[in-house]
């Protein structure tokens, strides 16, 4: 649902892809391991969300719950061509989060 993994979802709750530098966003999509437990997301997430200890895979949903719809708004904002799965940075989980806020079945 999210390329290059579902970090970038939180990404969209902190920050608009298109904040980041071309290059920047290459660095998103190649999501290089920089140590044994982290990837290059990983760090950018950390940062993002301004704690000390970083990112260690388990958000707070007090930094995200807040800012779904926020999220939801740039992720559409990057789905421009409607694909199955993003070939691109970008990540289709707000039409699962969508879904769930409206209380409708997945499968609908």
């Amino acid at each position: 649902m999210s390329n290059p993994c579902f970090e970038i979802w939180l990404v969209l709750h902190l920050k608009n892809l298109s904040e980041f530098t071309q290059a920047e966003q290459d660095l998103l999509l190649e999501n290089a391991k920089v140590s044994s437990s982290k990837n290059h997301i990983d760090i950018v997430v950390g940062e993002l969300q301004g704690g000390d200890r970083g990112y260690n895979k388990r958000p707070n949903p007090n930094i995200y719950l807040p800012l779904t719809n926020t999220a939801i708004q740039r992720a559409k904002s990057i789905d421009t061509l409607e694909e199955d799965y993003p070939k691109s940075i970008g990540t289709h989980l707000y039409k699962l989060i969508e879904k769930l806020i409206n209380n409708e079945s997945p499968s609908a």
